[in-house]
Protein backbone atom coordinates (compact mmCIF):
# COMPACT_ATOMS: atom_id res chain seq x y z
CA UNK A 1 0.00 0.00 0.00
CA UNK A 2 2.90 2.53 -0.31
CA UNK A 3 4.55 3.74 -3.14
CA UNK A 4 7.64 6.12 -3.41
CA UNK A 5 6.06 9.27 -1.81
CA UNK A 6 3.90 7.64 0.67
CA UNK A 7 5.50 7.32 3.92
CA UNK A 8 4.77 3.62 5.36
CA UNK A 9 3.62 2.21 8.20
CA UNK A 10 6.20 0.39 10.88
CA UNK A 11 6.87 -3.23 9.84
CA UNK A 12 5.16 -5.47 11.95
CA UNK A 13 1.73 -4.03 12.32
CA UNK A 14 -1.39 -5.52 11.51
CA UNK A 15 -3.06 -3.36 10.41
CA UNK A 16 -2.99 -0.35 7.85
CA UNK A 17 -3.82 3.30 7.74
CA UNK A 18 -7.38 2.49 7.97
CA UNK A 19 -7.01 0.51 11.15
CA UNK A 20 -4.96 3.38 12.83
CA UNK A 21 -8.11 5.63 12.09
CA UNK A 22 -10.61 3.07 13.01
CA UNK A 23 -8.72 3.59 16.19
CA UNK A 24 -8.32 7.11 16.49
CA UNK A 25 -11.91 7.75 15.65
CA UNK A 26 -12.64 5.28 18.53
CA UNK A 27 -10.25 6.92 21.17
CA UNK A 28 -11.35 10.00 20.53
CA UNK A 29 -15.72 9.38 20.18
CA UNK A 30 -15.51 7.01 23.51
CA UNK A 31 -13.96 10.45 25.28
CA UNK A 32 -16.39 12.65 23.67
CA UNK A 33 -19.16 10.00 25.36
CA UNK A 34 -17.79 9.27 28.48
CA UNK A 35 -18.86 11.26 31.25
CA UNK A 36 -16.18 12.80 33.36
CA UNK A 37 -18.02 11.85 36.60
CA UNK A 38 -18.50 8.63 35.57
CA UNK A 39 -14.73 7.44 34.55
CA UNK A 40 -13.25 9.75 37.54
CA UNK A 41 -14.81 6.95 39.64
CA UNK A 42 -14.27 3.57 38.53
CA UNK A 43 -10.83 1.30 39.32
CA UNK A 44 -7.82 1.56 37.48
CA UNK A 45 -7.37 -1.21 34.68
CA UNK A 46 -3.67 -0.72 34.82
CA UNK A 47 -1.70 -3.65 35.19
CA UNK A 48 1.53 -1.94 36.34
CA UNK A 49 -0.09 0.26 39.36
CA UNK A 50 -2.31 -3.29 40.38
CA UNK A 51 0.94 -5.20 40.91
CA UNK A 52 3.53 -2.46 41.42
CA UNK A 53 1.82 -0.07 43.81
CA UNK A 54 3.82 2.00 40.69
CA UNK A 55 1.63 4.69 37.89
CA UNK A 56 2.98 3.59 34.46
CA UNK A 57 3.80 5.98 32.01
CA UNK A 58 0.14 6.09 30.68
CA UNK A 59 -1.95 6.34 33.86
CA UNK A 60 -4.73 9.04 33.85
CA UNK A 61 -5.03 9.32 30.19
CA UNK A 62 -8.01 7.69 29.89
CA UNK A 63 -9.44 10.90 32.60
CA UNK A 64 -7.23 13.33 30.69
CA UNK A 65 -8.96 12.35 27.42
CA UNK A 66 -12.45 12.53 28.92
CA UNK A 67 -11.81 15.33 30.39
CA UNK A 68 -10.01 17.34 27.56
CA UNK A 69 -13.45 16.36 25.42
CA UNK A 70 -15.71 18.16 27.71
CA UNK A 71 -13.28 21.09 28.01
CA UNK A 72 -12.15 20.71 31.26
CA UNK A 73 -8.46 21.47 30.75
CA UNK A 74 -7.20 22.31 34.20
CA UNK A 75 -8.69 18.37 35.29
CA UNK A 76 -7.29 16.51 32.16
CA UNK A 77 -3.53 18.30 33.06
CA UNK A 78 -4.14 17.15 36.99
CA UNK A 79 -5.12 13.47 35.84
CA UNK A 80 -2.26 13.71 33.28
CA UNK A 81 -0.02 16.92 32.48
CA UNK A 82 0.86 14.92 28.23
CA UNK A 83 -2.70 13.70 28.07
CA UNK A 84 -4.05 17.36 26.18
CA UNK A 85 -1.09 17.16 24.25
CA UNK A 86 -1.43 13.45 23.17
CA UNK A 87 -5.51 14.27 22.50
CA UNK A 88 -4.65 17.15 20.12
CA UNK A 89 -2.14 14.72 18.60
CA UNK A 90 -4.84 12.30 18.03
CA UNK A 91 -6.98 14.66 16.59
CA UNK A 92 -5.27 15.85 14.32
CA UNK A 93 -3.70 12.41 12.90
CA UNK A 94 -7.12 11.37 12.46
CA UNK A 95 -7.66 14.76 10.44
CA UNK A 96 -4.77 13.80 8.33
CA UNK A 97 -6.00 10.41 8.18
CA UNK A 98 -9.00 11.24 6.83
CA UNK A 99 -7.97 13.52 4.02
CA UNK A 100 -5.66 11.08 2.85
CA UNK A 101 -8.41 8.58 2.70
CA UNK A 102 -10.59 11.87 0.78
CA UNK A 103 -8.14 12.73 -2.05
CA UNK A 104 -5.66 9.64 -2.44
CA UNK A 105 -2.80 11.22 -1.20
CA UNK A 106 -1.01 11.99 1.86
CA UNK A 107 -0.78 15.30 3.16
CA UNK A 108 2.15 15.29 4.90
CA UNK A 109 5.04 14.27 3.07
CA UNK A 110 8.37 12.04 4.22
CA UNK A 111 10.27 15.74 4.41
CA UNK A 112 7.26 17.37 6.96
CA UNK A 113 7.62 13.56 8.85
CA UNK A 114 11.18 14.01 9.07
CA UNK A 115 10.78 17.51 10.22
CA UNK A 116 8.05 16.43 13.10
CA UNK A 117 10.68 13.19 13.96
CA UNK A 118 12.68 15.26 16.34
CA UNK A 119 9.85 17.08 18.49
CA UNK A 120 8.26 13.87 18.69
CA UNK A 121 11.33 12.12 20.28
CA UNK A 122 11.67 15.51 22.57
CA UNK A 123 8.30 14.99 23.90
CA UNK A 124 8.45 11.25 24.51
CA UNK A 125 12.18 11.62 26.20
CA UNK A 126 10.15 14.37 28.72
CA UNK A 127 7.32 12.51 29.30
CA UNK A 128 9.29 9.52 30.23
CA UNK A 129 11.25 11.76 32.77
CA UNK A 130 7.93 12.99 34.01
CA UNK A 131 7.03 9.39 34.38
CA UNK A 132 10.29 8.24 36.07
CA UNK A 133 10.05 11.10 38.82
CA UNK A 134 6.61 10.49 39.65
CA UNK A 135 7.18 6.76 40.10
CA UNK A 136 10.48 7.84 42.31
CA UNK A 137 7.89 10.64 44.16
CA UNK A 138 5.11 7.94 44.43
CA UNK A 139 7.64 5.41 46.24
CA UNK A 140 9.38 7.93 48.52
Amino acid sequence: MSNGSTPSLPAGLPFGWRGVGVVLAAVLLLSVFLEPTWVGHQPSLCVVRATTGVPCPGCGLTRSFVATAHGEFGSAFAFHPFGPLLFAACACALLLLGLRAVTGRTPLGRRALARLQPAAWAVLAVWLVWAGVRAVDHLL
